[in-house]
């Protein structure tokens, strides 16, 4: 849950681009926060500052991650190879605690698309370069239809995460 108010037993983010480093502060002390969410989906040319927050957020609220997510493979950073590099870059340039991104498998609003062929491929690269520089990674998969996204029944919200699990 990201800036709304926590419940149920749920942890939630609080937005970087709204958080004064006051508000990071005192958020160090709030049980129900997390972490702190960084930029969504940043390019290359934005680890370097990326990098700095990284760091500034861990000296001003050292037990809670800045969560950073990135693209999928089928972005801009496509095909596999670019992708594999983008990642790499990112967890050695940022050197971020944990890090996220975001694969939306269930393209189109008709089964005439179905699902995403590259699901599987973008977690084994995702999965290897964050075994690699021993980095917690996390996943963000399709829930809710927007664009061409069709929302997702029950059966495929535990396909996505049992894939996530295993």
């Amino acid at each position: 849950v990201v800036g709304a108010r926590a419940g149920y037993g749920l942890l939630r983010l609080i937005p970087a681009a709204w958080a004064s480093e006051s508000e990071i502060a005192r958020a160090g002390e709030t049980a129900d926060i997390w972490g702190i969410h960084g930029p969504d989906e940043p390019g290359n040319w934005q680890f370097a500052d990326l990098a700095e927050k990284t760091l500034r957020a861990s000296r001003v609220l050292p037990s809670k991650p800045f969560v950073i997510n990135l693209l999928p493979c089928y972005g801009p950073y496509s095909p596999y190879p670019v992708y594999r590099d983008h990642v790499r870059s990112f967890v050695e340039y940022v050197k971020p605690l944990c890090f996220t991104d975001d694969h939306y498998a269930l393209g189109g609003r008709t089964s005439e698309y179905g699902y995403s062929r590259d699901f599987f491929a973008n977690f084994e690269i995702v999965r290897q370069e964050a075994l690699r520089a021993k980095v917690p990674y996390g996943f963000v998969g399709s829930v809710g239809a927007f664009g061409p996204i069709r929302s997702a029944s029950e059966a495929e919200l535990r396909w996505q995460a049992y894939s996530t699990l295993a």
